[in-house]
Parts: C-alpha cells; sequence; structure tokens
C-alpha cells in the first residue's frame, strides 16, 4: 500500500503542476488585458479632458466607465486565477513531500500519521485557494461579466482534477497499516550442533 500511496503522490504532484502552471499562464493573460483596459480608459479620460477629441461627451463618459469596469473584472479574473495557480504548486510541493514521509514511516514499521497530515494540508491548501477564487468570481456583476458561472464551474473542474489522486493517497495514507519489520533469527554458538569427530 505504501508504494501506491508513493506513486498516487508523485502522479498527483505532476498533475497539479500542470495545472497549476495553466491558472499561472491564464492569470498572466488575463492581467495583461486589464492592464490594456485600464490603459485604455486612462486615454479615453485623456482626451475628455484635453476636449481637442471632438467626441461627444455622454457616448465617451459612458465607454470610459465600460473600460473601467472591463478592466476591474478582468484583474479579479486574473487574481483568482493565480490565487487557484498558487494553491496547486503548493498541493504538488506537500503532495510530494507527504507521499515521501508516508512511504519511509510505513516502511519502517510506523504509522504514517505525519505524512497523511501533510497530504491533508495539501489537499486543504488548494481546496481554499480554489474557494477563494470561485466565490471572487461569483461577485462579479453578471452584466458586467456574463460568463461568471462557466468560469466558476472551470475553477471547480480544475479542483476536482487537482485533489483527486492527492485526496486518495490521504485517505489510503490515514488507514494504512505500518509493516512488520523483521528482526534477524541469530543463534548463538552454543545453538549450533558441534561437528562430529
Amino acid at each position: 500500500m505504501r508504494i501506491a500511496i508513493l506513486i498516487l503522490s508523485i502522479i498527483g504532484a505532476v498533475i497539479c503542476l500542470g495545472l497549476g502552471a495553466y491558472q499561472v499562464a491564464c492569470a498572466g493573460c488575463t492581467g495583461s488585458c486589464a492592464a490594456a483596459a485600464n490603459e485604455a480608459s486612462t486615454a479615453v479620460a485623456a482626451m475628455e479632458d484635453s476636449n481637442v477629441s471632438g467626441i461627444d461627451e455622454p457616448s465617451s463618459t459612458s465607454s470610459n466607465k465600460e473600460m473601467e469596469n472591463m478592466a476591474s473584472v478582468l484583474g479579479t479574473v486574473a487574481f483568482a486565477n493565480l490565487c487557484s495557480g498558487i494553491g496547486l504548486v503548493l498541493q504538488a510541493i506537500l503532495g510530494v513531500a507527504g507521499g515521501i514521509v508516508t512511504f519511509s514511516r510505513l516502511g519502517g514499521g510506523q504509522k504514517a500519521e505525519t505524512g497523511a497530515v501533510l497530504l491533508s494540508s495539501a489537499v486543504g491548501i488548494t481546496i481554499l485557494a480554489h474557494l477563494i477564487g470561485v466565490i471572487m468570481v461569483l461577485n462579479i456583476d453578471e452584466s458586467t461579466f456574463p460568463a461568471k458561472n462557466q468560469t466558476a464551474i472551470g475553477f471547480l473542474i480544475i479542483l476536482v482534477m487537482g485533489a483527486l489522486l492527492h485526496g486518495i493517497a490521504t485517505v489510503m495514507a490515514f488507514l494504512a497499516k505500518p509493516n512488520e519489520v523483521l528482526q534477524p533469527n541469530s543463534q548463538s554458538p552454543t545453538d549450533h550442533p558441534s561437528p562430529g569427530v
């Protein structure tokens, strides 16, 4: 069972690192879009102040507000993606550590409580990070960001994909029984029959 726990923790860590890299890349893309929207809104505001552009004031004011709202929404989504990515990377590190500790403790004839706690901490951290991301996304106004429900479901799917193997390894680590360490049989020299003459 200890080999299965180690394999699950290593494969789970690889999956978490891949998903974490994907989430960080999404955070970078969304953050750059938020920065671009923020710069565009600043440019529109500067054009309004200079009054040289000849843009009708009500339409420019509404477009400026839309750009500011879009920049705020994209910034929130970027931060939610970053939370998810950081949670997955931390889960990968703690999950591998928990798997290795469990493997060595069970092999030495001890209970794997420390490894099980590390594995459960890894799963708990990523659940917390994803719940923060989901709550942040669901608090966005739907008129500004119509795809908020699909984005929240995407966070939950990534959570399940990332936490599944480490969750199974955690349950196995709590239930695993240590291997019995066999003591070497040493016989005293008197126990050996004396050679015949």
